[in-house]
């Protein structure tokens, strides 16, 4: 028997490649669908049928789940910029003072599972419906055998916003507690934010830790807490961006060994905005970068609740 590792508990440390000994325990893991909720998937799977994507490919559908009826919602593209939410859509049929006992969502098209999530102001407008206790039960992407109950605890908490971190630590095992204490990183990824962060003073360069190694919140964090595929690093100054990335590289390769580096453009969905960046990645370590540079903080983020929730640390 292998060790074993529960995800999002605090003293355990995950690592971004799995020993072949170590067994990981889901917080909330996939499960087949509940007899119960038979009627209601049909209702859901309906609204999927629904949804409108040309644009994106990501269709995305809801069901509000009333006392005696749900109310659906789906996704409407429009155009790249023109995009009816499927929440906020199925809100608009929930009766006045009616009470909701939960979420349902899936989706169909290539995304990962925390794209069928609401979005920050979506569940703002939701939440205050919810009784005690409601869950998020998620239909993975493309499948409609299993879902994962994703607790009121849990999506409360991922969703709130958070007071802004601002790293402290002026040298690197400062820095690296301070890691260690505040996000879910392993304890290289740590180390790795210690180096960044001295020589983001250094360079004239502001650092900014995002994603789902963070340990703050966001819509990945609500799903599987304590687990993160790769780091989302963000780099702000007024130097040119080809210098930035090569003092970015510097620290990475001195912590990872040679990395392999892929452009990567993301559109920002309901708006025409896209985000160049790119990514670095290192077989033999498993580590995966994703790193944006810009001027300015605003321009960077390819998630703008991301910015205005907190859901990242400034590094430097």
């Amino acid at each position: 028997m292998g060790e074993m590792i529960v995800d999002g508990i605090d003293m355990f440390r995950v690592p971004r490649v799995m020993p072949e000994d170590v067994v990981v325990i889901d917080a909330f893991p996939l499960n087949p669908i509940p007899e119960r909720l038979d009627p209601v998937k049909a209702d859901l799977l309906g609204e999927l049928a629904l949804a409108q994507a040309s644009f994106s490919g990501r269709r995305i559908a809801c069901i509000l789940a009333g006392e005696n009826k749900g109310y659906g919602g789906h996704v409407i593209e429009r155009s790249p910029i023109d995009i009816e939410d499927p929440f906020m859509m199925a809100l608009a049929k929930v009766p006045e003072g009616a009470d909701l006992y939960g979420i349902l969502v899936t989706g169909e098209g290539s995304m990962k599972e925390k794209h069928v999530l609401p979005s920050g102001a979506a569940y703002d407008a939701i939440a205050p419906r919810l009784l005690p206790g409601s869950p998020i039960v998620i239909l993975p992407p493309n499948r409609t055998d299993v879902c994962r109950f994703i607790p009121e605890s849990r999506h409360q908490t991922a969703y709130s916003p958070k007071p802004a971190s601002v790293f402290e630590g002026q040298t690197v095992m400062e820095i690296y507690s301070e890691a260690m204490r505040n996000t879910y990183l392993s304890m290289e990824d740590c180390m790795f934010v210690a180096h960044l962060r001295l020589a983001g003073f250094k360079n004239n360069i502001h650092y900014f830790l995002t994603g789902s190694g963070n340990g703050l919140s966001g819509p990945s964090v609500a799903i599987r807490p304590g687990m993160y595929s790769d780091l989302d690093i963000i780099a702000i100054s007024d130097r040119d961006s080809a210098e930035v990335e090569a003092e970015f590289e510097s620290v990475a390769e001195a912590c990872y060994g040679a990395l392999e580096k892929v452009p990567k453009l993301v559109h920002v969905a309901g708006s025409d905005r896209q985000v160049e960046g790119c990514i670095y990645t290192n077989l033999e370590s498993g580590i995966s970068i994703d790193f944006f540079v810009s001027k300015r903080i605003e321009d960077a983020f390819v998630r703008s609740e991301s910015l205005e929730r907190n859901y990242f640390h400034q590094l430097s």
